[in-house]
């Protein structure tokens, strides 16, 4: 019964945000590991996929790979990773071991909330992912672990001018369990 009002509250929560109100340029800004301000805005002209993880979070540290290996693929190509971490400050310590761990060598940020989640359309799991267009606006969301394929198949197609078959738009993983 709490898994069903659990996915009921994060269906709810994700349909409060209207469509057009995601399709806007998000205003993210958060700091990177160097404590220096990052925002989305930064990354205007190159596709950016948006990560949301922890690093107590076993199914965001099972899909880092997929992002560490999108990286290596489609860096040359105005692609853009960036990893927000969800770590409080009791956590936050974690995040350097993960990152070199992970061989994470794209932007890691940090200071990302459930409230960022909100406003991306994402509810208020990790991981979560958005992908955003060479205009800063979103294209894709996935709710939930994010397959290579799932992950190829949208950079593939932001990249073609979102042209071709079109993914699909929202995959929620946590609504499968």
């Amino acid at each position: 019964m709490k898994t069903f009002a659990t996915l009921l509250a994060l269906l709810l929560l994700s349909s409060s945000v209207s469509s057009s109100d995601r399709d806007q340029p998000p205003g993210l800004k958060l700091k990177d590991l160097s404590g220096s301000d990052q925002s989305l805005a930064m990354y205007r002209g190159k596709v950016v996929v948006l990560n949301f993880w922890a690093t107590w979070c076993e199914p965001c540290e099972e899909e880092m790979h997929e992002f560490v290996d999108a990286n290596k693929k489609f860096s040359s190509n105005n692609v853009v990773i960036l990893a927000a971490s969800l770590d409080d400050e009791t956590s936050q310590k974690n995040i350097p071991k993960f990152v070199k761990r992970q061989k994470m060598t794209f932007q890691v940020l940090t200071g990302a909330t459930v409230e960022h989640l909100h406003e991306l359309g994402l509810g208020e799991g990790v991981p979560g992912t958005v992908i955003l267009n060479r205009e800063g606006k979103i294209v894709a969301r996935v709710l939930g672990q994010i397959s290579k394929k799932e992950l190829r198949e949208r950079i593939e197609w932001t990249l073609a001018n979102e042209s071709g078959e079109f993914p699909t738009p929202l995959l929620d993983h946590f609504r499968k369990r």
